[in-house]
């Protein structure tokens, strides 16, 4: 069964890394959702004169330990906004280095082996469309604890939201599939 979890989970893992190098590249799903700055060049500027660090940037920013006033004076000033996230990325790289498809390809992969696992977990017996339907409520409930709430925490875009869930329905299918035909908990060929 080993085996089976293994290449199983390799499989799914490619399947969902070209799945969705197709929605993002082809589709443009996601990207589509992003907007560019209004006057980028001053922005920027702003991030190197204040020497941003990497890493995210609130606006407006508040602690979580902040006194209830200063709370409620940043929300007033959310409020009137703009209020937003950034992000600022390492500066001297590329935007898409072969590093960066190599490590989403291992996470595709891994997180399908740990699909297939659970998928072999299962009582012997349980059919094709039990096990597929099982991958794929794993991938909804990855969606819905993480990308549903970056639209509810974060206030991501609707339509970026939107992509992602469209994206993950298609992995969410391709991976199922594949899983749900190679592990079998009871060994045999689905009659």
């Amino acid at each position: 069964m080993a085996i089976r979890i293994l290449i199983s989970g390799i499989l799914a893992g490619l399947a969902v890394f070209f799945t969705g190098a197709f929605t993002h590249s082809a589709l443009n799903w996601g990207g589509r959702a992003i907007k560019p700055l209004p006057n980028e060049e001053a922005f920027v500027k702003s991030f190197v004169e204040q020497k941003a660090e990497p890493g995210m940037y609130a606006f407006p920013f508040v602690a979580n330990d902040a006194p209830p006033k200063e709370q409620e004076r940043v929300n007033e000033v959310y409020k009137k906004g703009p209020a937003g996230l950034v992000i600022v990325a390492p500066t001297g790289q590329d935007q898409m280095p072969p590093e960066v498809l190599a490590k989403e390809l291992a996470t595709n992969i891994l997180g399908a082996i740990l699909a297939a696992w659970i998928v072999s977990q299962f009582a012997p017996g349980k059919g094709f469309a039990i096990r597929f339907v099982a991958v794929f409520a794993m991938g909804m409930f990855a969606w819905l604890a993480i990308d549903a709430s970056y639209l509810i925490w974060y206030r991501f875009s609707q339509s970026f939201v939107t992509d992602a869930l469209f994206s993950g329905l298609l992995e969410n299918t391709a991976a199922g599939l594949i899983i749900a035909a190679i592990i079998r908990p009871n060994g045999k060929i689905d009659q």
